[in-house]
């Protein structure tokens, strides 16, 4: 994308992220929330819902919450 000269803002992180998770890519979701995050974007509240889901049900590393943390 940014290849293209599109560079990403908050809402273009959170729907990848949102893509990654429905589908069980949670590394990938987890490479891009760790992006979103070093560039000074937030996660919204949606895509906190989907995360702190996958939590509960144990799909994501606990590595994770340092970066959600961050998010916030």
């Amino acid at each position: 994308m940014e290849q293209k000269g599109c560079s990403p803002n908050g809402w273009t992180y959170n729907t990848i992220i949102r893509g990654f998770i429905n589908n069980n890519e949670t590394s990938r979701a987890m490479e891009f929330i760790q992006q979103m995050v070093e560039r000074g974007f937030s996660a919204d509240a949606s895509t906190m819902e989907l995360v702190v889901d996958l939590l509960c049900k144990d799909k994501v590393d606990l590595a994770l919450l340092p970066l959600l943390k961050n998010s916030l």
